[in-house]
């Protein structure tokens, strides 16, 4: 079987087999792909790509008579769930309903779910981490491999493959949380594991400066984990203290001694006992991959892009349904028969009827009940529209956010003599500062303090501004509740 990792920038492309619980790779290559063919995960260029992809299996003599693929993009959304306990079908559409009214999107998405077990003190329902993926990704790939000549067994997200090297071996059970992260100089891909479970997963895109490209994408990787570990943490969690590397290391050695100093455990993700590797493949490169050989389970993981789009019923209509829609059509013909020869019989009687009801209806005293009425509506419209407007002002009256003067009092609490505010905007609810500070240690904690504050709706760091000697200027941006705070 072939497995292609595909993202923006590049297709990874590997030959293996599953045979007695050993994945066993005989062949790995990369293809680096042109500027603008697949942009965000959707492919522009199809003929470019088939011819790509055509000349590498050819020129590596690559051949197998079916594929599995991983794909990724930033428009893939990620949402827990609380699901109740029910049977697959009744399940997988509650999920379905419940993302696309919470997150308010279209069917022109597919969404996968990994069960992640049942809810805390609670046996009927389950978590759920469910994912939306635009149709419009999904689309592109299977008109490629059509092109290609390859039938596809599988599509799933590449943050699904990495979760199965993570989670065949129980080594990293007592490291969770964890976070892994895929190093690219294009991109970076993150998921975070609770529980040893796939709970998130984020994609960032970077754009490399070439004088400043190590230290670009070391801010980048610092950044992001930072922003994980809130993120870990405003679910209750402990923070990260482990965190393994995969994809592009060359820098790993200066982003092992940065993380040194932050006391967070930095490996490389290390290959599974039960993967056999050739020569040819080194790991790290093509872990997505090498993920995809995995089987599934099938009670607990509905990944497989392909199958979810069947199950929704937006793929073609298949032999069996189009037999059901004739076998309706001869039946509503043979109602319909039936139900004529009745009427006939009962049509003259019928037709007496309505002559009697149609002389009362343009009766003089129907004609005055009904002006009354449309006098009354008239009335009642009126009045409705009024309480409408009175129960509109009032909502936005107690719901308008300002700011006061205490507001400032608290942040400068949280300052104390740590930094200082160099500047101050507030715009509508959201108030955003630039803060100077004389320790580099002291923006991660400045806002996890104003977090736990609980007197905001929300704290977002925004990253560094500058940095010199032993100052750091970085910026916050806080949203007010209502009534100030």
């Amino acid at each position: 079987m072939l497995s292609f990792d595909f993202t923006d920038f590049n297709v990874k492309i590997v030959k293996g087999s599953l045979s007695r619980g050993k994945i066993i790779i005989n062949k790995a290559v990369s293809v680096n792909l042109p500027d603008g063919v697949i942009i965000n995960g959707v492919i522009q260029e199809i003929n470019k790509v088939v011819i790509i992809i055509n000349d590498a299996l050819k020129r590596n003599n690559i051949h197998d008579r079916d594929a599995v693929i991983s794909i990724s993009s930033s428009q893939i959304v990620f949402k827990d769930l609380v699901i109740p306990r029910a049977s697959d079908i009744a399940f997988f559409q509650m999920v379905q309903h419940k993302m696309k009214t919470e997150l308010g999107i279209s069917d022109d998405y597919n969404i996968s779910y990994t069960i992640l077990g049942e809810k805390e003190d609670n046996t009927i329902v389950n978590k759920v981490i469910a994912a939306a993926c635009p149709k419009s990704v999904l689309t592109g790939y299977k008109r490629l491999f059509n092109n290609l000549g390859l039938p596809v067994k599988k599509i799933s997200l590449s943050c699904n493959s990495v979760a199965k090297v993570v989670n065949y071996e129980n080594k990293h059970k007592d490291n969770m949380p964890l976070l892994t992260v895929e190093v690219n100089k294009n991109y970076l891909n993150f998921c975070l594991f609770e529980d040893n479970k796939l709970s998130f997963s984020r994609m960032v895109t970077l754009d490399i400066i070439e004088d400043d490209e190590s230290q670009h994408i070391l801010r980048a990787i610092n950044e992001n984990v930072f922003r994980m570990e809130q993120f870990n943490k405003s679910r209750g969690g402990s923070g990260i203290s482990d965190v393994l590397f995969y994809g592009d290391l060359g820098e790993f050695d200066e982003i092992s001694k940065y993380f040194a100093q932050q006391d967070i455990f930095v490996h490389v993700l290390k290959s599974p006992s039960n993967i056999v590797l050739d020569k040819s493949c080194e790991f790290s490169q093509y872990i997505n991959a090498i993920g995809s050989f995995y089987k599934t389970n099938r009670v607990l993981e509905k990944t497989n892009l392909l199958e979810i789009e069947s199950s929704s019923g937006r793929d073609e209509l298949n032999y069996g349904f189009l037999k059901s829609v004739v076998l309706t059509f001869l039946i509503c013909i043979s109602i319909v028969c039936v139900a004529y020869i009745g009427l006939t019989a009962v049509n003259n009687n019928m037709l007496n009827y309505i002559n009697q009801k149609n002389a009362y209806i343009n009766s003089t005293e129907v004609s005055d009940k009904l002006n009354s009425i449309v006098k009354y509506n008239d009335y009642y419209n009126r009045l409705s529209e009024y309480f409408n407007q009175v129960d509109y002002a009032t909502d936005s009256l107690f719901s308008k956010k300002t700011m006061k003067s205490d507001v400032i009092s608290t942040i400068q609490s949280v300052l104390n003599e740590k930094g200082e505010i160099q500047s101050l905007q507030f715009s509508s609810s959201e108030l955003s500062m630039v803060i100077k500070c004389m320790d580099k240690a002291l923006p991660a904690e400045i806002v996890e303090q104003l977090i736990n504050t609980q007197e905001f709706e929300q704290v977002t760091y925004n990253g560094f501004v500058s940095s010199e000697n032993d100052s750091t200027v970085f910026s916050v941006k806080i949203t007010l509740k209502a009534g100030g705070r």
